[in-house]
């Protein structure tokens, strides 16, 4: 609710940072205990910052994080992504792409903001160039989840 009055009274930025916090609480939560509740709650953040980063793009949504928050949302975004791969259940217990669709896109806006190079994957040790962070992720989404 507060969100969504932030949304409307055009303050999406302070939104997407709400959204952050909430969602940096509920991964401790969901963490310590793995409750579904504590799921239905990330995915519903997830969606609401995706939803955010749609419409208001990356310059109102990520860029507007302090470095040190950014760097909180890009471990929670990692944590989220790291219990869907690390089930032994047919359904992802956090059952959204979302985290995915995020992870890429901060990485993106990180190349944006490097120097070449800084943030390449190699492809082998003997290649030279690689294949950029946010285009790596996509390929690994793909291969896990099927998408």
């Amino acid at each position: 609710m507060f969100a969504d009055a932030l949304v409307r009274i055009d303050e999406p930025s302070r939104c997407f940072g709400w959204t952050e916090i909430s969602l940096h609480e509920a991964v401790g939560h969901y963490l310590s205990n793995q409750l579904p509740q504590w799921a239905k709650c990330i995915e519903k953040l997830l969606g609401a910052a995706v939803f955010l980063l749609q419409e208001y793009g990356v310059d109102v949504t990520i860029s507007s994080l302090p470095s040190g928050r950014l760097s909180r949302f890009f471990q929670d975004i990692c944590q989220i992504v790291c219990a869907q791969l690390e089930t032994n259940e047919m359904v992802m217990p956090i059952e959204t792409v979302d985290s995915w669709i995020l992870l890429q896109q901060i990485l993106a806006h990180e190349e944006q903001n490097k120097t070449p190079g800084e943030m390449f994957v190699p492809v082998d040790e003997e290649e030279s160039d690689g294949i950029p962070a946010s285009i790596s992720v996509l390929f690994v989404a793909h291969e896990h989840l099927g998408i």
